[in-house]
């Protein structure tokens, strides 16, 4: 049996075969593919995701000035 791995991106469904092995896999008809996952999905940076998609509240009234630095307070 012949194996061969290398790393591929899947775009539209299609899994591309490096040129490297092309020339050595053209006479097979019929093979087994097996896929690995890294199962780690990228981190998602909150605020790049919440400038992108803003929630959006109704009745919303900003705070005032005061309001802001009360609350900065109670956190220190």
């Amino acid at each position: 049996m012949l194996a061969v791995e290398f790393q591929a991106n899947i775009q539209n469904g299609l899994v591309e075969v490096p040129e490297r092995y092309r020339q050595e896999l053209e006479n097979y008809k019929n093979v087994r593919v097996i896929i690995l996952v890294d199962e780690t999905q990228p981190q998602v940076d909150m605020i790049d995701y919440l400038l992108e998609h803003p929630i959006q509240v109704d009745n919303q009234t900003p705070l005032k000035r005061d309001e802001i630095y009360d609350l900065s307070q109670s956190i220190l």
